[in-house]
């Protein structure tokens, strides 16, 4: 995650709700709406936060139709 939320104006912005630190990795969990994500992360908790998305990595998934779209 990128600290200036307006780094990238295609990339999501959200709050750093919580720093889960596992020793070698530290994860922020960030609030995006009303959706949560984990990403590494060496900030702080209540960091403003931009998030890159990946598009080549990305599928969508309808749980009603059942389907995946890649």
């Amino acid at each position: 995650p990128n600290q200036d939320p307006s780094a990238e104006k295609s990339a999501l912005t959200g709050k750093v709700t919580e720093i889960l630190d596992y020793g070698r990795t530290v994860y922020a969990r960030i609030a995006v709406g009303s959706q949560t994500v984990m990403a590494p992360y060496a900030g702080k908790r209540g960091d403003a936060v931009s998030l890159a998305i990946d598009q080549s990595r990305l599928s969508v998934v309808d749980r009603e139709a059942e389907i995946i779209i890649v």
